[in-house]
Order: C-alpha cells, then structure tokens, then sequence
C-alpha cells in the first residue's frame, strides 16, 4: 500500500510505499497530504464478538478541496492511496472521508500487502449537502462492524 504524495497529481507526485504499515503508519502519511484539512487522527476500537474494543484502530477525517477540479488531475481522479488495483478516488470536490484503520493481527490475515496488518481499512464518505439522518446511520453501520475470525 501507499499513500499518494499528491492526491490530484499522484501519477507524476512520489509516493512512498507503506510495506506492512501500522494503523498509525497509515494515518500519519493520509494526514501528511497536501489540501485534505485533516482532523487529528484518533483512536478508535473496532469490537469482536462478545468483546467491546477489542482491536486497535485509529482514525481520521479527510476532505477533497471545494475548489478542486477532477478534470485537472491525472486520469480525472482525486485519490487517497494505491495502488492501481486498490486505490480509492474519490467522487467530487467537499467530498467527506472518515478513514478508519483497524489492526486485526492474529486474525488468520497477517502479512497482507497491500493493506495494514490485519487487512482492514473502512472509509465512509459524505457530502456537506448529506443529511444528519445518514450521518447518523452511517455511524451505527460503522458501531455494528464486528471483526475477527471464524473458521
């Protein structure tokens, strides 16, 4: 996995790649990028069965520019991370991203490339025109992720 050095730009901009980067390796280099007004990163668990906060997370809060023009970036695309075949554009300027990483190491899923320890990262996106309604639910989407492994 890496994080685009430009996320407009990220096909001529250096990225450095993140080879099995922790949670806060992630959040750190997304925070790092230029015009995305991110928050803070923060800590933030994600729950197993029968077990609140059971694995470490961090997450934060990213926005594409209101001025930005998609047609002016490579390929007509704003991206956060790559590569080719796991990169997240995003859809259009203002647009919100609450990038959630969670470490699930021991999960049968270590080693992953590509991803963090454990394999899982969640962004869920939204627009300042996007109703407190959805925002709410999507919070209790994002309260009801169990993670772990069964099998």
């Amino acid at each position: 996995m890496y994080v685009y050095a430009d996320p407009c730009h990220w096909a001529a901009a250096p990225s450095n790649p993140l080879i099995q980067p922790s949670v806060g390796d992630i959040v750190a280099a997304l925070a790092a990028q230029p015009m995305r007004s991110a928050t803070a990163p923060t800590d933030r668990y994600a729950n197993t069965l029968g077990l609140l906060s059971r694995w470490p997370g961090k997450a934060i809060e990213l926005t594409v520019p209101r001025a930005v023009n998609l047609a002016n970036c490579n390929e007509g695309q704003y991206r956060s991370w790559g590569p080719e075949n796991n990169a997240r554009s995003h859809q259009g300027p203002g647009q919100r991203d609450l990038v959630w990483a969670v470490n699930i190491g021991g999960a049968g899923v270590e080693g992953v490339r590509a991803a963090p320890p454990g394999g899982l990262i969640i962004d869920a996106a939204s627009f300042g025109s996007t109703p407190n309604q959805v925002i709410s639910e999507i919070e209790n989407i994002l309260a009801s992720i169990v993670v772990g492994h069964w099998g």
